[in-house]
């Protein structure tokens, strides 16, 4: 029996667009919900039964509830963001009845997130599903523990997480954990055998695989493998398209498009960068709109285009239209170095300036320190030599900052 998943409660004009959707096999629920708020949707579920939802979460991480009809929790999980494919939350209802999942948003009023959940099973209960059941919860589990447990030792309880149940959607995904857990911590050799080892499984689930694919695309990029990662790539996007997720469809495109631009195709890395755009603007994917036009902003900046600054103030517009201060530092950097190369000083140190106090984060410390050595040539031709100084002595500190964590944040 297929579940139906719908909106039950008037939302806001930013979730209109989820009114009357539903869930199923064939397709994910999109949405976004406002720091603060929560969305319900009802659920309808048979007697005994085995449910399993995929839920993926962007941009900061929300609090998932599946409530009885007398409204108790039956199952909640806390998915971090950007996992694409790796929580899930499962439960085994023993009534029948109309359930309600609640997405809620613990951050800030200014910290929206997005999210997308799919069904991945509805079924009658079985003897071996409460050993299912638990493997599901730890393998969540081996995800929250990122940073605070030994890699290795997180991995191993992912892989054996589901025992030794001949359950292959188990097995499959303890073993998608356990290169994510790898790719996390930047070992990527192992995160390419674990990814691999995980597409032998025969699971029939397009979703898995979309995500899966997309992953070792990731892996294959950061490993240099450019001409294994291109293979991938294919992959990755007819995979994504049957699966028919538009979060795992725009990334898909956009690391193909990252993919071409090491190979040095640069009129393709375009067609794909506006083809993540056009799917991810269909979908309401803001963030991965934003990301993807600044990217291709810069490509189109390196050969003199000058649709360069167009697509750069787009960007800038979404990223403050949606509070995405990140991605809002990225667009005016990209638009400052435009303005640089054109001749105009002035708009690139105004530009420039305006990242600076969003870079304090200091989540992106690459873009931190592009930012800095933009502005130390600016002030070059602007400003005595004691305020470059002070400037290169702010760049060399952030570089050094950025190759001992060994990370590009962008």
């Amino acid at each position: 029996m297929a579940a139906r998943l719908y909106v039950s409660l008037s939302i806001t004009a930013a979730l209109s667009m989820m009114s009357g959707a539903a869930i199923s096999r064939d397709g994910p629920c999109l949405g976004r919900v406002e720091g603060g708020q929560s969305v319900r949707y009802s659920l309808r579920i048979p007697a005994n039964s085995l449910l399993c939802l995929r839920t993926d979460v962007f941009l900061a991480s929300l609090q998932i509830n599946l409530r009885d009809p007398d409204g108790n929790i039956v199952a909640e999980v806390h998915p971090p963001p950007n996992l694409y494919g790796a929580y899930s939350l499962a439960a085994m209802p023993q009534r029948a009845g109309e359930y309600t999942l609640e997405v809620a948003n613990g951050q800030p009023s200014s910290q929206w997130a997005a999210y997308e959940i799919r069904l991945i099973e509805l079924r009658g209960r079985i003897d071996s599903d409460a050993h299912r059941l638990d493997a599901e919860r730890l393998l969540n589990r081996a995800i929250d523990t990122v940073g605070s447990v030994p890699t290795a030792e997180a991995a191993a309880a992912a892989l054996h997480a589901c025992g030794k149940d001949p359950d292959v959607l188990c097995q499959a995904r303890a073993s998608f954990v356990t290169g994510l857990l790898y790719l996390h911590a930047n070992q990527y050799r192992e995160a390419d055998r674990a990814f691999g080892h995980t597409l032998e499984f025969q699971t029939h689930n397009d979703y898995l695989e979309a995500a899966v694919l997309n992953q070792l695309l990731l892996t294959k990029t950061k490993l240099g493998d450019f001409a294994g990662a291109a293979g991938v790539a294919i992959k990755a996007v007819a995979a994504s398209e049957k699966a028919g997720s538009p979060n795992l469809k725009a990334i898909a495109h956009s690391r193909r498009a990252g993919v071409h631009r090491f190979l040095g195709e640069d009129s393709e890395v375009i067609l794909e960068s506006e083809e993540a755009i056009r799917i991810a603007e269909s979908a309401g994917l803001d963030f991965i709109t934003t990301e993807t036009r600044v990217r291709l902003a810069e490509m189109l900046m390196s050969h003199g285009d000058p649709r360069a600054e167009e697509v750069a103030k787009a960007a800038l517009a979404t990223s403050r239209a949606y509070r995405l201060v990140s991605l809002e530092a990225y667009a005016l950097n990209t638009l400052a170095n435009i303005r640089y190369r054109l001749g105009d000083p002035q708009s690139a140190l105004d530009y420039a300036s305006q990242a600076t106090p969003l870079y304090a984060s200091g989540l992106d410390l690459i873009g931190q320190a592009q930012n800095l050595y933009l502005l130390a040539g600016i002030y070059s031709g602007l400003r005595p030599a004691a305020t470059i100084n002070s400037i290169c002595g702010s760049v060399i500190l952030h570089d050094r900052l950025c190759f001992a964590s060994g990370s590009d944040n962008r």
